[in-house]
C-alpha cells in the first residue's frame, strides 16, 4: 500500500520470503523520506537499490510496521493536511502533494459532472499556449507577481507559462505558480475561456489557492504581493502594453467571479 504521511511517502509491501518472516518492505524514493521512518520506526536496516523504482527499502516487522502506522494515526491533530507538510517538509513537497491531490480527485464520479469541486479541471479548461494561475488567500486576496525590470512592460501580472514536455495543463499552472510566485498551491477550479496576449499566443487559468508559507520565487520575478480586487486592478493598469493590460484585468474579473462562486471552505 502507499502511506502517506507528513514525514513522508512511502510503499509498504510483502516481497518473496518476507511472509514466512513475519516481515514487510517499506520503500521510499526519498532517502530522509525513509531515515524519518527508520527512526520512529527503532529497527531496520535503510538498502539502497538504485536500479529500482523505490531506491531506498529497508524491512522490518509486521508488528512494528503495523504499530508505527497506527501510532501515526492517532498523533494526528491537524485540520489540514497539505498545510501540516508544508511545516514538516516545505512547500515544494506540499506542492507535490496537491497535485496528487488533484490527480485522484478524478476517481470521484461526481467529478465529470461538477467543475467547481476543482476536481474536472481538465475537461473544463481550454486549449491553450501557456497555463497559469490566480491565486486567492482567505481573505479574498489575489495574488500579483512583478515581472523583473517589468518585462514586456507589465507592472502587475499573474504567474503563467508553457507546459514543459509531457506536462498536463494543470501540472503546468501549480508548477508556474510556484516557480513565479514562490507558493505551492491546489487547483479550485479551471476559468472557461482562453485569453489573447501581446505575443498572439493563448492562455489558460486556474483559480487557485495557496498551500502553506512561500518559499522563493525564480529570478524572472522581482516581487509578489496580495492585494484585494480593486487594488489589484490599479496595480494592473500600471502595465503598458494595452492588449496586456486588458487581459490580466479580464482574468481578474473572471477570477474574482470564480472565487466568489465557489463554497466558502470546502472540507
Amino acid at each position: 500500500m502507499w502511506l502517506l504521511t507528513t514525514i513522508g511517502l512511502f510503499s509498504i509491501v510483502q516481497k518473496p520470503g518476507d511472509a514466512d518472516d513475519g516481515m514487510l518492505t517499506v520503500r521510499a524514493r526519498v532517502r530522509e523520506d525513509l531515515e524519518a521512518f527508520a527512526a520512529r520506526l527503532g529497527e531496520g536496516e535503510i538498502l539502497t537499490t538504485p536500479e529500482n523504482d523505490y531506491p531506498f527499502r529497508l524491512r522490518a516487522s509486521s508488528a512494528s510496521v503495523s504499530a508505527l502506522t497506527g501510532q501515526l494515526v492517532s498523533e494526528i491533530d491537524y485540520s489540514n493536511f497539505k498545510s501540516t507538510v508544508a511545516g514538516h517538509q516545505g512547500s515544494d513537497r506540499c506542492g507535490l502533494y496537491g497535485q496528487i491531490w488533484e490527480l485522484l480527485g478524478h476517481l470521484d464520479p461526481r467529478a465529470k459532472h461538477d467543475h467547481r469541486r476543482g476536481l474536472s479541471t481538465g475537461p473544463t479548461i481550454p486549449k491553450a499556449g501557456s497555463y497559469g494561475g490566480v491565486v486567492f488567500n482567505h481573505r479574498g486576496e489575489v495574488l500579483l507577481r512583478e515581472p523583473t525590470n517589468h518585462f514586456g512592460g507589465y507592472a502587475w501580472t499573474f504567474p503563467k507559462g508553457t507546459p514543459d514536455n509531457g506536462e498536463s495543463p494543470e501540472v503546468a499552472a501549480l508548477r508556474e505558480v510556484r516557480e513565479e510566485t514562490g507558493y505551492a498551491a491546489s487547483i479550485l477550479v479551471a476559468l472557461p475561456r482562453a485569453y489573447g496576449g501581446t505575443t498572439g499566443k493563448t492562455s489558460a487559468f486556474f483559480v487557485m489557492e495557496p498551500l502553506g508559507e512561500p518559499g522563493e520565487h525564480d529570478w524572472e520575478t522581482a516581487s509578489v504581493r496580495w492585494a484585494a480586487a480593486d487594488v489589484a486592478r490599479q496595480l494592473i493598469r500600471q502595465t503598458r502594453p494595452h492588449r496586456g493590460r486588458e487581459r490580466d484585468l479580464a482574468i481578474l474579473d473572471d477570477a474574482v467571479a470564480a472565487w466568489r462562486a465557489l463554497p466558502k471552505r470546502r472540507p
